[in-house]
């Protein structure tokens, strides 16, 4: 199966030359002596393609000297736009698949990230950017940096081009992106995910500080609603509400009051709405989770009260987790919609409990 990552190298490439107003004639390009041995009997096999895939895609640069790598030589764009070129139409599709599986994404290594990532939420911004960062670098695929040098070859864009094409017809022809699910499931047509809120606890105890200092309470809450908060934390007796209320939120003392939980879930709810859908990082969500499953085109769909009511899960998200759900004819369009004009694709609950928060605070 070849992955959407392949397609966005593709693209990017191509993007790249269009920017060029010269293309240097590459030399050695009619060497008739290489073209041979591309030619010669048994090159096309899975030996052939794992020969000089392993030669000319190069191993992604660390993390640290990924700014000092130096470009790939000229010959590995041109041994394997030959390589390519003299195969049939199944051996290409055979080569662009072990391409994509094996020199692309190191899925371990993105793996181990991505969980790092979830485990500093409660530590400092600086520490939590630079983890982001090694996680986005990590899922640069291997091959990206050779299709970025083919554009920059003699007749390297329009073998992109032809490249693209047959990654299109490829992709046509597979009858479902999960064909085992698809052959027991006939009718499925949506995949839902119920996805973990990191971050979200830290997020409210800072916000609660800053209203505090700003006296702006009742921005973030009504006032029946502190009033509800002052009668079931007794903090009438001295203790300002907003602080009665970050205590309660930095332990798990509430979920043991029938009383509290039903005080606090609207409340809840709607903080955590806005947290999901409106607080942004350069345009896009702050969340981490909610972030990776809006690039991929999946809708933010239902927010689950008390849905992981572990230690970990309320000191993470006050126990709330949220689905994402993907309808498999609208995530291409969801996810161009995100990732070009930083819009969220969000259920009538998601947008409900945010008009909530809306009318309460300035934001």
């Amino acid at each position: 199966m070849i992955s959407l990552p392949v397609m966005w190298a593709f693209r990017s490439s191509v993007r790249c030359w269009r920017h060029r107003a010269v293309l240097k004639a590459a030399p050695g390009a009619s060497d008739n002596s290489v073209w041979r041995w591309f030619s010669s009997p048994n090159r096309s096999g899975v030996t052939g393609m794992e020969e000089i895939l392993t030669r000319v895609v190069a191993p992604l640069p660390t993390y640290e000297t990924r700014e000092k790598y130096p470009p790939p030589p000229e010959s590995n764009s041109l041994d394997f736009m030959r390589f390519y070129t003299s195969l049939d139409k199944e051996d290409k599709h055979n080569f662009l698949s072990k391409l994509s599986k094996d020199f692309g994404v190191d899925h371990k290594s993105a793996t181990e990230l991505a969980v790092k990532l979830l485990d500093t939420q409660l530590r400092d911004l600086a520490t939590i950017l630079q983890v982001e960062d090694r996680l986005r670098y990590s899922l640069t695929p291997r091959y990206k940096q050779l299709l970025n040098h083919i554009s920059k070859v003699e007749g390297g864009v329009k073998f992109l081009v032809d490249l693209r094409a047959d990654v299109l017809e490829i992709i046509s022809s597979k009858g479902s992106e999960s064909p085992h699910i698809k052959s027991e499931f006939p009718h499925m047509a949506q995949f839902s995910s119920l996805s973990p809120i990191p971050g979200f606890s830290s997020w409210l105890l800072g916000l609660l500080s800053q209203y505090r200092k700003e006296s702006r309470g009742s921005d973030l809450l009504s006032e029946q609603e502190w009033k509800e908060v002052e009668q079931v934390t007794v903090s009438s007796s001295g203790t300002p509400s907003a602080d009665a209320l970050r205590k309660l939120i930095g332990t798990s003392e509430w979920l043991r009051s029938e009383r509290l939980t039903r005080v606090l879930e609207p409340i809840l709810m709607r903080l955590c709405a806005w947290y999901l859908y409106g607080e942004k990082r350069r345009g896009y969500a702050l969340n981490p989770v909610a972030n990776f499953h809006l690039q991929n085109g999946a809708t933010m769909w239902r927010l689950n009260w008390l849905a992981d009511t572990s230690p970990r899960g309320v000191a993470n998200s006050c126990g709330l987790m949220v689905n994402y759900r993907y309808f498999l004819n609208e995530t291409s369009k969801n996810s161009s919609l995100y990732l070009q004009n930083k819009v969220v694709v969000a259920s009538e609950q998601i947008v409900g409990l945010v008009s909530q928060f809306q009318k309460n605070s300035k934001l």
